[in-house]
Order: structure tokens, then sequence, then C-alpha cells
């Protein structure tokens, strides 16, 4: 994982914002201290589960995304290395954020959206 670039793709976020990020290694949660930000990393750490991998049922990972954004989840921050596959492999979370995110910006290194409210999910899926 590449911190360095998302704190460089993170200075347009204000410092406030909760952020969600998904390293290059799932768990990892060296961008969030780098950027000197607060949130979560994805999947979110847990006893229940290996928090390392995403759980195979993508029915678990929307279970859990939504979790995280009724908290107060502002951005998502997608390592490329994890985005590649990420459709491929999780076709219905990765169907699921495309609903409940707006692009942001764009790194080498990383993908960061603003995760929409519920209000405003709800405005564009009118």
């Amino acid at each position: 994982m590449k911190a360095t670039s998302w704190v460089s793709t993170t200075a347009g976020i204000p410092t406030g914002d909760l952020v969600v990020t998904m390293a290059s290694e799932l768990g990892d949660p060296n961008a969030i201290y780098y950027s000197q930000r607060r949130g979560w990393v994805f999947p979110p750490a847990s006893n229940d589960i290996d928090w390392s991998h995403l759980p195979e049922n993508d029915s678990e990972s929307i279970r859990m995304f939504e979790s995280l954004r009724l908290k107060g989840a502002d951005w998502l921050g997608i390592a490329n290395e994890q985005k590649k596959d990420f459709r491929s492999e999780h076709p219905n979370l990765a169907e699921h954020i495309q609903r409940t995110y707006q692009f942001h910006s764009r790194s080498k290194d990383y993908y960061i959206c603003r995760i929409l409210t519920p209000e405003e999910v709800k405005k564009r899926s009118k």
C-alpha cells in the first residue's frame, strides 16, 4: 500500500470527515493513520471474521459497508490493486458501492469517493 499516495489524495477531504479504506492489503490501517483521519478499514475489524479478506458472501459485505455508512463514513478509498478485480470477484458489492458513492479523485494508487448519505442515495434512485 502506498500510504503517501493516499495522504496526498486526501488533501481536499476535511480533517473531521470519517474515512473507510480498502488498502492493497485488506485490514491495513496505515492509510488512515498517515492521513491523520479517523475511520475504518474495510472490512471493519472484528473478532467474528477474518478481516484481511472480504467475505465470500457479498450480502455480508454490503451489510458491513452500510453499517459504516450509517455510522457516518464520509469517504471511501479503494487501492487500485483492490479495484482491478473487484467487479468480477464481488459484483453485488461493487454495484452497491457504485450506487452509494460519488467519484472524487484518483491517484496512481487510490480511487477516492464521497459516500452518499441515505437521503442522497434515495434521491439518486428516483
